[in-house]
């Protein structure tokens, strides 16, 4: 007797249909375990009888099939569209468009970007191929960063519109911006603040000095504040502009910054320094007024007689000033 349709005997002599237990495939499908019988899968064909899966061939390259099961390379006859495309027709695959992708081959169209962070996506490029293509459509005053997220625009630059630009367009020449994330060419209205000058807040429209004690040597777009000198160092004037030139030892009380030994030296007399001065220079006496020594913190009047008595055998030396 004769095996039911698609199996077979794993050896000759079989005396029960209970030994038909092997799967032998007819054309069209095909057994991957030896006891059923599958249709060949799309992008395949079969046109013989027998039961392994490799005798489901492949359709020549650039071709598919339109459904599972088939049996003849005729069928081979729709194109096979690659990831990044979808099928238009039998014949013609177009590129998915910005904004979509596709991961498998042979679709009928393509997927839409999903939303990144509560934001529409879109790719930068047609034909894209997976959804890591993808990037945020970033709203106005901020720009697509390549972490897949949105950036605000930096100090002096804007950006106007939202889409996928990867930067934000720079103000005019010598101007810049008071805050991130700006949104119009108006809000360039700020000049660039030079070395040595610095914007403490926003409400500043010009560029003020750095402070006695700090320096700034760039010039910068944002509200950059100035570096402080060293410990122990400061500077003489506002307005400096390198560390290396104009942070100096801050000299004590008494003492002021000599430019010749580049050290702190005692205020000769007549010349006076605080304790906590912010200026580095011992500074003149004002009229009328002088000091007893040299490194001398403050000034005394002049017109104040100062007797000062040294004992010596029959003499007192007496000092006016």
């Amino acid at each position: 007797m004769k095996c039911p349709s698609n199996t077979s005997t794993s050896s000759q002599a079989s005396t029960s249909i209970n030994d038909c237990n092997v799967a032998y495939c007819e054309p069209v499908i095909f057994s991957n375990d030896n006891i059923s019988c599958i249709a060949c899968p799309i992008g395949t064909y079969k046109n013989e009888t027998g039961n392994h899966q490799n005798q489901c061939l492949p359709c020549p390259l650039g071709v598919t099939t339109p459904d599972v099961g088939n049996t003849n390379i005729a069928n081979c006859a729709r194109v096979s569209c690659n990831a990044g495309y979808y099928r238009v027709n039998e014949t013609h695959c177009n590129p998915c468009v910005k904004g979509e992708y596709q991961d498998e081959r042979d679709q009928a169209q393509c997927k839409i970007c999903p939303q990144i962070d509560g934001r529409p996506s879109s790719t930068f490029n047609i034909a894209s191929t997976n959804w890591t293509d993808c990037y945020p459509l970033c709203e106005a005053g901020y720009f697509t960063s390549t972490n897949r997220s949105c950036s605000k625009c930096p100090y002096g630059r804007y950006k106007n519109i939202t889409d996928l630009s990867t930067s934000c367009q720079a103000c005019p020449f010598n101007f810049t911006t008071v805050i991130t994330g700006a949104t119009s060419l108006l809000d360039c209205k700020f000049s660039i603040c030079k070395k040595g000058f610095y914007r403490p807040t926003s409400l500043y429209i010009d560029c003020v000095k750095c402070p006695i004690g700090t320096y700034k040597n760039m010039s910068t777009v944002e509200m950059t504040n100035c570096e402080l000198c060293p410990t122990n160092q400061t500077t003489l004037i506002e307005g400096a502009t390198y560390q290396s030139r104009y942070c100096i030892s801050n000299c004590p009380g008494g003492q002021g910054y000599s430019w010749t030994s580049q050290n702190c030296t005692l205020c000769p007399v007549g010349q006076y320094k605080e304790e906590a001065a912010l200026i580095n220079v011992c500074k003149y006496c004002p009229t009328n007024s002088t000091t007893l020594k040299p490194g001398s913190t403050s000034c005394i009047q002049s017109n104040v007689h100062l007797y000062q008595t040294i004992m010596a055998p029959r003499e007192t030396l007496k000092v006016l000033f």
